[in-house]
């Protein structure tokens, strides 16, 4: 409400208040947690605060890689405030760790279209495993998302 009447510290507090009250209660459904973290990134780049709003958003594509497959809408809000950011520093083109042999294998089919499930099932491992390999791909490769972690290991050689 602060927000739309134009008291943006207000507003401002109001968002981080919520935020600080989801991360505090454990079992929360983390739906609402993404919702509260994708609302304040909005406002975050509507205020220009671009550098706050990044970790916002970084910390929100970590909550959705934790949640199950069918999250698309979740994802596409994700991507439409991932392009209203400017561009980041690119990372360097070697990546920061060593992938491990399972990470290369995820990494690898993450070209393909398939969904994290259908990773898991053509390598036997099960989706939770896919997204802990996920974020340490996204992590070692400087990534937060699926085509900027392929088009970085494209860049550090990784992928032919």
């Amino acid at each position: 409400m602060h927000a739309y009447e134009g008291n943006q510290e207000a507003a401002r507090a109001e968002f981080g208040k919520a935020l600080e009250l989801r991360r505090r209660w454990l079992g929360i459904s983390p739906w609402e947690s993404l919702d509260t973290l994708l609302r304040l990134a909005q406002f975050l780049i509507d205020a220009g605060d671009h550098a706050e709003a990044a970790a916002h958003v970084a910390e929100a594509r970590e909550v959705l890689l934790s949640l199950p497959d069918g999250a698309q809408a979740q994802q596409a809000r994700l991507n439409r405030l991932e392009q209203q950011l400017p561009d980041r520093t690119r990372a360097p083109k070697e990546p920061a760790g060593p992938l491990t042999e399972r990470e290369e294998a995820v990494l690898r089919l993450l070209r393909s279209t398939l969904s994290l499930r259908e990773i898991g099932q053509e390598l036997f491992l099960s989706t939770n495993t896919i997204k802990t390999h996920t974020r340490a791909i996204y992590r070692k490769l400087g990534a937060t998302t699926r085509a900027e972690a392929v088009e970085r290991a494209y860049e550090a050689g990784l992928l032919p």
